[in-house]
């Protein structure tokens, strides 16, 4: 009973920070690897590893705690996200470095910048990769198991409005819709590609689009609309017996 309630009591983020743990030791093994095995065939020190993966671990959990690495959600990491990863790895591995050249060498204690750069690359490689990872299965794991009916969605408005409600529906509502694209006046937008989602041409071949696509819903997200345009809009999506919101 105990063990079954602790199974329960598991969270993702402590899975992520066990994780990522691992991969920053592995990282360092690897370092470790590279450097005596490959750039200098030396006598491999195993006396001092345990001591120097014990430092990096011990500095891993406390800069994923005190960061709160390890409760950010992997599927939502943006560009931002993972450059603080990359800024923290860093700084895990200049503190382990301080850290080394406070023993004497005798010691055996000193570390090799090389170690440590090596460790670095292989480490921000591990865990960005991991992300990446994760976050494929998860979209594709999830895109397998859409529903049968589900609505096909524009949405008319390519600018922050509409790429923050894209975000959402993907994040949210995406058993519900399948994101066609977007739709636009404005000529620099059309034809790019936002998030994987191409933008078209909504004032040209509007009824071409909707037929070709299937699209069941269109979602208005555009704040700079006219008046005339918008109601001009409106009249030939639903003449295409779409759903406006």
């Amino acid at each position: 009973m105990k063990s079954i309630k602790a199974k329960k009591n598991l969270r993702p983020s402590q899975l992520v920070l066990v994780g990522d743990q691992l991969l920053i030791l592995l990282g360092m093994i690897s370092a470790l690897l590279a450097y005596y095995r490959l750039l200098s065939i030396n006598e491999f020190p195993v006396h001092t590893i345990i001591y120097r993966l014990s430092i990096q671990l011990t500095l891993g959990v406390a800069a994923w705690v005190i960061f709160g690495v390890y409760r950010k959600v992997i599927r939502f990491f943006s560009s931002k996200d993972y450059l603080n990863l990359i800024l923290i790895i860093i700084l895990i591995h200049a503190v382990a470095l301080l850290c080394g050249q406070l023993f004497p060498a005798k010691h055996h204690f000193r570390y090799e910048p090389e170690i440590f750069l090596i460790s670095f690359f292989m480490t921000s490689i591990y865990i960005i990769f991991s992300r990446f990872m994760i976050s494929y299965l998860y979209f594709y794991y999830s895109s397998s198991k859409k529903m049968e009916g589900q609505k096909k969605l524009m949405i008319y408005g390519a600018g922050e409005l509409g790429v923050f409600l894209k975000k959402s529906i993907m994040a949210h509502n995406s058993d519900e819709f399948e994101l066609i694209g977007f739709l636009d006046d404005d000529k620099k937008k059309i034809g790019r590609y936002i998030g994987g989602r191409r933008v078209f041409d909504a004032s040209k071949d509007l009824h071409a689009i909707i037929q070709k696509y299937g699209v069941t819903d269109v979602i208005l997200a555009n704040k700079t609309i006219s008046s005339s345009r918008k109601a001009t809009f409106l009249e030939h999506a639903l003449d295409c017996n779409v759903r406006v919101k």
